[in-house]
């Protein structure tokens, strides 16, 4: 399943034109990483969210930053690990405590359910 879902949200992430405040999410994140938590510097979107998340979506920039893909495509890449590792850990609780088809029923939910799908890659 976990593979499927790799497969559908990777091929979005590619294909996806890159949202409104992608970018600013990358530039936080960088900014974050660089110790740098003033939210007030940015002065793009009074709607802009300043999470934390931003930051592990810079992660990969930080590290390489000559790399092929585009910003924002390792950016989703990080996003998209994180939901897969999420399926993992509701597998896992699911099968301590139901057992195993509840714990393959309640991965496939999470993993196919249209909010996941839409959001994991972004």
């Amino acid at each position: 399943m976990a593979g499927v879902f790799l497969v559908l949200a990777g091929y979005a992430a590619f294909t996806d034109s890159p949202t409104y405040d992608e970018s600013h999410h990358l530039k936080y994140g960088a900014r974050l990483l660089n110790g740098d938590s003033d939210q007030y510097q940015i002065a793009y979107s009074p709607l802009a969210s300043h999470t934390p998340f931003s930051s592990l979506n810079a992660i990969p920039k930080k590290l390489f930053s000559s790399a092929p893909p585009s910003d924002i495509i390792q950016g989703r890449m990080i996003t998209l690990l994180f939901s897969v590792m999420v399926s993992c850990f509701i597998y896992r609780w699911s099968k301590e405590l139901y057992g195993l088809w509840a714990a393959r029923l309640s991965s496939f939910l999470y993993l196919f359910d249209p909010n996941i799908m839409a959001h994991s890659h972004l």
